[in-house]
Parts: structure tokens; C-alpha cells; sequence
């Protein structure tokens, strides 16, 4: 989750601090040389302990009389439970946690990766690099990496005059990834997840996210009416009254999409899947529907259907 990046930038963002960085099997003494205060001087430091963890107590009680008299600050991370760090110090720091990155940012880290490395990858490849991804953008990349290095190899010993053409200036074709490719994961696309990601990317205004789950939930399910159906329902669930010819645009993408098929029916599905996401939203239809649907059981006298 770049805890140590941010460490460091926020290390380095102080104002009239010297920033310390405290290597791995760094000394008592070594601490002492690093925070000593010259005398009538007053000299503010920031000290970065990367793995605090590892800082033996006596390390840390070290630390302890700098960081209580304010002249020393002090940054650490770790992965380790905030209690391997002594009470004394631990009670004067306060712990900020970290959270792994959300699906749709590792996405977006996958495809700038793709983008860069100039290669094709498939939606469902795409889907289980994020998955075992687990909210980490370094171990995606080192996924993506890994990926890449297995398609290069297959693709070297399926053509062995690939290097004789590129010489030659033939164009050679980009690279193209596939699921097996990527390192044992553990982990398979699901169509139903893919459904629940689309209505989320449309509802929460994500064209790229919403463009990559329509396009992954067709490749998954192969059924056309079931992407519809998503798509139909998120019109006039999240964008309804704010767009109300949305219905009109949605229909007639659908209704293109099933004329043409699976095979290019994506095409106007992505159209609609961009216009829903890009779209205003406004969920008072479903709202007002809901709160219908609360007293249908027992309406109110004005609105009671039974002789007067």
C-alpha cells in the first residue's frame, strides 16, 4: 500500500527539520550519533525507521527521552502489530493505518502498466491480476511482469523465426496475454461478480471501470440480454430522472447489440456502459418506487382503493 513512500514524503515535507533515515542494523550508538542536539541549539529532527518492528527495546527506549521533548519526530512503519513497540514510545505516536488499494485503482495501475509495456491482455487475465493483486500495486506489477515473461516465452517457442522477420522490418504482432499466463493464483473469474463491479463502476461514475466490466461480464457469460439487463437497470436506478432519454440510448444500444451478436455486440454495450457512467445521477425513481412498495400493504385512507 506505499506506506514507506508515504513515510518519506511526508518525512520530507517538514518544514525546518533534518530528516534522518535509520538503516536496518543500525547501533545504539549509531542512534545516539544520528540525534545528538549540539548545545544552545535549537535543532528540530525527523527521524524515518522504516520496519520499526525490528528496533530492539532498548533501541526504542533510546528514542523514548528525544521524542518527549518534542525536538525529535518520529516516523515509523511496519507491517507487525503496533504492539512489538514499547508501551512508553507506542503511547506517544500515533498510528495511522493503511489500507490496501480499492479493485478499480489496481485496475488502473494494470492498465497503464499494459499501456506502457505496449501488449494486449485479456479482460479475463486483467481480472485475476487484480484479484491476486490483493489491494497490492507492487505485487500486480509483479504479476503483469510475470505474465509478460511467460507470453514472451511461449511466444518464442511457438515461432522460432520471430527475431529473422523482425530484422527483416516485418511488422511483428503486440503481445497478447491470456490467463495462463500469470503465476498460479488460485483465484477464477466469476460473471456475477463482474455484474456487481459494472453496476458499481456505473453508479459511482467510473467510465474506464465500467467499460472494463462490461466488456469482462460479456466475455465471462457470453449472454447478451444478461448485460442488458444490468445495464437497463442502472439507468433507471442511478441515472433516472437526471437523464430520462437515457432509457431511449440504452435500448437502442441493447437492441443493436443483439442484432450484430456476441461477437461485436460489445461495441454498443460499451457505448451504453460509457453513457450511463458519464452520465448524471439520480436515484429518486428508485426511491420513490421503494417507499411505495413500504406501504402497499397497508396505504393510507387518501390513497385507499376500496368504495368510499
Amino acid at each position: 500500500c506505499g506506506k514507506s513512500t508515504i513515510a518519506r514524503l511526508y518525512a520530507t515535507s517538514v518544514p525546518r527539520y533534518e530528516v534522518i533515515t535509520l538503516e536496518n542494523g543500525a547501533s545504539v550508538r549509531d542512534i545516539r550519533e544520528a540525534i545528538k542536539h549540539e548545545p544552545g541549539v535549537v535543532n528540530h529532527k525527523c527521524m524515518m525507521v522504516d520496519e520499526i518492528q525490528r528496533c530492539t527495546k532498548v533501541q526504542q527506549e533510546e528514542l523514548l527521552p528525544h521524542v518527549e521533548t518534542g525536538r525529535l519526530t518520529l516516523i515509523g512503519t511496519t507491517t507487525e502489530p503496533a504492539t512489538r513497540l514499547v508501551p512508553a514510545l507506542l503511547s506517544r505516536c500515533q498510528c495511522v493505518s493503511m489500507e490496501g488499494h480499492s479493485p478499480e485503482a489496481i485496475l488502473r495501475v494494470v492498465a497503464r502498466g499494459v499501456s506502457l509495456l505496449d501488449i494486449d491482455m485479456t479482460p479475463q487475465t486483467a481480472v485475476q491480476v487484480v484479484r491476486a493483486a490483493g489491494g497490492d500495486a507492487r505485487r500486480a506489477l509483479n504479476l503483469l511482469d510475470e505474465a509478460v515473461r511467460r507470453a514472451k516465452q511461449r511466444e518464442a517457442e511457438s515461432d522460432k523465426g520471430l527475431s529473422d522477420r523482425r530484422r527483416a522490418g516485418h511488422k511483428v504482432p503486440r503481445l497478447s496475454l491470456t490467463p495462463s499466463d500469470l503465476a498460479s493464483s488460485g483465484v477464477s473469474p466469476n460473471a456475477g461478480a463482474a455484474e456487481q463491479a459494472l453496476r458499481r463502476s456505473i453508479a459511482l461514475s467510473h467510465p474506464q471501470a465500467a467499460c472494463f466490466y462490461c466488456a469482462l461480464l460479456l466475455a465471462l457469460s457470453e449472454d447478451i440480454p444478461r448485460v442488458g439487463r444490468v445495464l437497463m437497470g442502472e439507468c433507471v436506478s442511478s441515472v433516472g430522472l437526471s437523464d430520462p432519454t437515457a432509457v431511449c440510448v440504452v435500448s437502442s444500444c441493447i437492441d443493436v447489440a443483439e442484432r450484430v451478436g456476441v461477437k461485436e455486440g460489445g461495441i454498443p454495450l460499451t457505448q451504453a456502459a460509457l453513457y450511463l457512467a458519464q452520465a448524471p445521477k439520480s436515484s429518486a425513481v428508485k426511491r420513490a418506487y421503494e417507499a411505495a412498495i413500504d406501504i402497499v400493504s397497508t396505504p393510507p385512507p387518501s390513497l385507499s382503493l376500496s368504495p368510499s
